[in-house]
């Protein structure tokens, strides 16, 4: 099946900087894409380069196989969720959600309804965005993009401006909404958990190139690089060799089956309800860090334990 997006080889230099680097990614249609990396590794100007705010120094962008480079934005069948939301104070609701609309036609306000419906804002049309929640701007703004029946739609930092229980709440309505709507959603994170979560696939950025891209799981538990498996989570570094935490089992006896293994001494134990997290010293001093339930959670600070993961959980990097 054809992308509905495509970059390749996709470059922005400024003076002095270049903010992406080679860039070549396809998303596919109806997909929920995250653009995932530190601040400052490019996510952001590569979702400004396809929504047509910025020009490529060199590369080419495709939107259903169609090359958009000299495309304006407003020519481009993308629409854009800001970080802020951007959303107009004197206007209502509804006055948000039809404002992209260029006509005003019954088509049009049978659309506008089914967003409203959709995004759960019915008898909230009339209010000022200045009487409405943190969590219903996002929805209304939502809302606006997708009433002109974008390709794909663009998310940068969406949840960024909420406390973290509502953030939680609404990344599930978000993944819940793009399966409904079956728009192409690309959005842009640094928030791993968010990520994980609710993709359907990943890119992982650093310093302007994208890492890897795939099915969470495949970036979290077969991650290329050191820098992919570090990023999306705690990694022990035992030997050479990387490990995470919960896939990390301690035994007061050595291991007989054929696993990776290693003597240490427990320096802390921490009940988090869902697991205990243990803290090992190894004898060269480096710490490990384990999360075992509530069975493998007997431990004390001073004994000697051993450290054993199987093969397969063994982070191995290709590049």
């Amino acid at each position: 099946m054809e992308p509905v997006l495509e970059l390749r080889q996709v470059s922005k230099r400024y003076p002095g900087h270049e903010a992406v680097r080679e860039l070549s990614l396809q998303v596919p249609r109806g997909a929920l894409f995250s653009l995932l990396g530190p601040s400052g590794c490019g996510k952001t100007t590569t979702l400004r380069l396809v929504a047509g705010f910025e020009q490529p120094t060199t590369g080419d962008i495709y939107l259903n196989g169609v090359r958009i480079n000299s495309l304006k934005p407003y020519e481009r069948n993308v629409s854009t969720v800001f970080q802020n939301y951007a959303l107009f104070p004197h206007l209502t609701v509804r006055g948000n959600i039809e404002f992209g609309l260029r006509r005003r036609t019954a088509e049009a306000e049978r659309r506008v309804r089914e967003l409203i419906e959709l995004m759960h804002l019915e008898g909230k049309e009339d209010r000022r965005i200045s009487e409405i929640s943190g969590g219903e701007r996002q929805r209304v703004a939502l809302a606006r993009s997708l009433a002109v029946a974008p390709e794909v739609l663009l998310l940068d930092e969406p949840l960024s401006a909420l406390d973290p229980k509502l953030r939680k709440q609404v990344r599930a309505e978000l993944r819940s909404l793009q399966r409904r709507v079956g728009v192409t959603f690309v959005l842009v994170t640094h928030d791993q958990e968010e990520a994980l979560s609710i993709s359907d696939l990943i890119g992982v950025m650093n310093q302007g190139r994208l890492e890897q891209v795939g099915e969470p799981r495949e970036v979290y538990q077969r991650p290329r690089t050191r820098f992919v498996a570090s990023f999306l989570g705690a990694v022990n570094w035992v030997d050479g060799v990387g490990v995470r935490p919960e896939a990390t089992r301690i035994s007061s006896t050595p291991p007989t089956a054929d696993v990776g293994s290693i003597p240490a001494t427990v320096r802390e134990t921490i009940f988090l309800g869902n697991c205990i997290h243990v803290e090992a010293e190894l004898e060269d001093g480096e710490v490990v860090v384990a999360e075992v339930g509530w069975q493998d959670g007997r431990f004390a600070r001073g004994d000697r334990v051993y450290l054993w993961w199987d093969r397969a959980d063994e982070l191995r990097f290709t590049e």
